[in-house]
């Protein structure tokens, strides 16, 4: 298969991409949809269709980002449905750059407003942490039905304690919106 719209995420029910990042041996990644479920795969540099793994519980908000770390791990950031929480929670999964196997996944909430976090962009730094940038609902109803309030946000999943294993976020920057 080659990496376009019809071997890897439209069609058949509906779907389409939510994201696409090139690691640094330029292999294309991409976040697909494809009838409800999400999944992220792996093509070659020319565009062949290398591998993929299913993603679970991941929420359609099409804020979806993948980045890479300098020890063969790529992570998605996006929002996910949680048992702990009403609204979409901060979500980060990891997975095998060589293998293409759901390493480990976890989601965050804050547990003071119980509402939605959402991501917009994503990173990671020269030590593997990754920094995401965002937003924290703080107040209104979870479907944003309605008048709701923000709150920016800039989490950071420090990796230094140990290396590839997803630690709780810790907030840095959480302003009124």
């Amino acid at each position: 298969k080659r990496l376009d719209s019809h071997s890897s995420g439209s069609g058949g029910g509906g779907g389409g991409g939510f994201a696409v990042a090139i690691d640094q041996s330029g292999s294309v990644w991409g976040v697909f949809r494809q009838n409800g479920n999400f999944s992220i795969s792996k093509s070659n540099p020319s565009g062949v269709f290398v591998s993929s793994t299913a993603l679970p519980n991941v929420r359609e908000d099409g804020h979806i980002r993948i980045v890479f770390d300098g020890l063969g791990s790529a992570y998605v950031v996006g929002s996910a449905a949680s048992s702990n929480s009403t609204g979409n929670d901060l979500a980060v999964y990891k997975v095998s750059t060589d293998t293409v196997v759901l390493l480990a996944s976890a989601t965050y909430s804050n547990n003071t407003y119980n509402l939605n976090e959402i991501p917009f962009a994503a990173s990671t730094d020269t030590a593997g942490n990754i920094w995401i940038a965002g937003i924290i609902q703080t107040g209104g109803t979870v479907d944003f039905n309605g008048n709701v309030t923000l709150a920016s946000a800039l989490w950071k999943v420090d990796m230094s304690p140990f290396p590839g294993v997803l630690s709780q976020p810790t907030t840095i920057y959480h302003g009124a919106g």
